[in-house]
């Protein structure tokens, strides 16, 4: 008789967490809703930019928090239209930088004699044209609620138009349709550049080795992601010009 209060007492302790575990997880849920929420609908000044920002100073403070990884804080200003997916992008861009870090870092450890730069994957970001890393500003122009920020991508024309509108009061960046695809292929390009550098601290040491292991590794997941970037405005490297590899 006593073991079976003990059990009948376990249980009903054990389904009293199982209510509480549940309602935690929906007040975190509740909180996590209302503080993106928050994020769309804050002023704002609170979020980093004047409302008067024009699309110029929208454009230079995007980039000052994509440098900062601070994509949370991009959010408010670009269109919710494409805002949850361009977020996904970069985020998927700092995993294949990391990957790509990791190869560098692999070669110069275990391959001092061997050219990192000719399996460096950095420059493929310039398709993303307002974040490129060499993206300069050249001009703004503005018609009623629709706005053109014009600029140059590493020294290349033509020029590109970065659109921007109106909305809720403030200018907010106009990046069109992000492809899903397009992420899940930056990340399938991550784990790419991943499997080489282990590849690279397995024991892939010599040139040939190292060039055989790329095209294994790495090759098709690129010739993926530039068959998908190649609808962007910015031209993406070919896989020579990216990775300063021969056939």
């Amino acid at each position: 008789m006593e073991s079976q209060m003990v059990e009948e007492y376990r249980q009903s302790q054990s389904r009293r967490w199982r209510g509480w575990a549940a309602a935690l997880v929906l007040v975190l849920l509740g909180c996590a809703c209302l503080g993106i929420w928050d994020r769309r609908k804050a002023d704002p000044p609170a979020l980093g930019l004047a409302a008067t920002a024009s699309p110029k100073e929208v454009y230079e403070q995007l980039r000052k928090w994509r440098d900062l990884h601070s994509h949370g804080s991009m959010v408010p200003w670009v269109h919710p239209d494409s805002s949850d997916e361009l977020v996904d992008l970069l985020i998927a861009l700092d995993e294949m930088t990391t990957a790509d870090t990791t190869v560098q870092v692999a070669l110069d450890q275990y391959c001092p004699d061997v050219d990192p730069h000719q399996f460096d994957m950095s420059r493929i970001g310039y398709f993303l044209e307002l974040f490129a890393q060499d993206a300069e500003f050249k001009r703004e122009m503005i018609q009623g609620d629709q706005a053109t920020v014009e600029i140059q991508v590493a020294g290349r024309l033509p020029l590109r138009d970065l659109k921007f509108a109106r909305h809720e009061g403030r200018w907010v960046y106009m990046p069109g349709g992000v492809d899903r695809e397009l992420v899940r292929g930056v990340r399938d390009l991550a784990k790419g550049l991943t499997r080489f550098a282990a590849a690279i601290a397995a024991g892939a040491r010599t040139p040939e080795q190292l060039k055989s292991e790329f095209r294994y590794r790495v090759t098709s997941r690129l010739e993926v992601f530039l068959r998908q970037t190649a609808s962007a405005t910015a031209p993406a490297p070919q896989p020579a010009e990216a990775t300063g590899l021969s056939s």
